[in-house]
C-alpha cells in the first residue's frame, strides 16, 4: 500500500508515499524527474510530486490498474484487469483529461475472458517524434500510436 523512495547511496527510504490499496504499478515522467504517476488496485491514478511527497491530481478510473506508463509527449496510458487501456492528457494546471480507449483483446473473446494488460512501454519514434505505445496483454502484443 505504499511507494518508497530511495537514493542508492542512503540507507534509509528518503520519502513513503500511501494509496489505501496494493500499489500495482509506477511510472515516473520521462522528463522532469520531480513527478511519478502509480497505479493502485484502489482504482486510482495518482500523479505525485516526489520531492514535496504531494498528490498533485487523482484520477478515479472503473477497473483495477494493472499497468501504466508516461509518454514524452504528456499523455498517460493506464491498462486495467479487464483489458482496457485508456489515454489520459495530463498537464500541471488541469490534471488527468480523458483522451480516447482501446481494447487489448482479441475479437470475439467475451469480458468474462478478457486478458489483463500487464505491460505497457512508451516508445519514441526519432525520426518523426511520435511516441506510440506497446501494449502487452498476456499472450497478445500490438501497438496502437495515441
Amino acid at each position: 500500500q505504499t511507494v518508497r523512495l530511495w537514493h542508492v547511496t542512503k540507507e534509509s527510504c528518503l520519502r513513503t508515499f500511501h494509496h489505501t490499496d496494493v500499489v500495482t504499478c509506477l511510472h515516473f515522467h520521462p522528463e522532469d524527474d520531480s513527478l511519478f504517476v502509480s497505479g493502485s488496485f484502489d482504482k486510482k491514478l495518482r500523479m505525485w510530486d516526489a520531492a514535496k511527497g504531494e498528490i498533485l491530481h487523482w484520477q478515479g478510473t472503473e477497473h483495477l490498474i494493472t499497468a501504466l506508463t508516461l509518454m514524452e509527449s504528456g499523455p498517460v496510458v493506464a491498462g486495467f484487469i479487464n483489458g482496457q487501456c485508456i489515454f489520459y492528457n495530463y498537464s500541471r494546471e488541469d490534471g488527468f483529461q480523458f483522451n480516447t480507449e482501446i481494447d487489448c483483446k482479441n475479437r470475439g473473446v467475451s469480458s468474462r475472458k478478457a486478458k489483463k494488460v500487464s505491460g505497457i512501454q512508451a516508445v519514441r519514434i526519432v525520426a518523426t517524434s511520435q511516441d506510440t505505445a506497446n501494449f502487452s496483454a498476456r499472450n497478445s502484443m500490438f501497438r496502437k500510436s495515441p
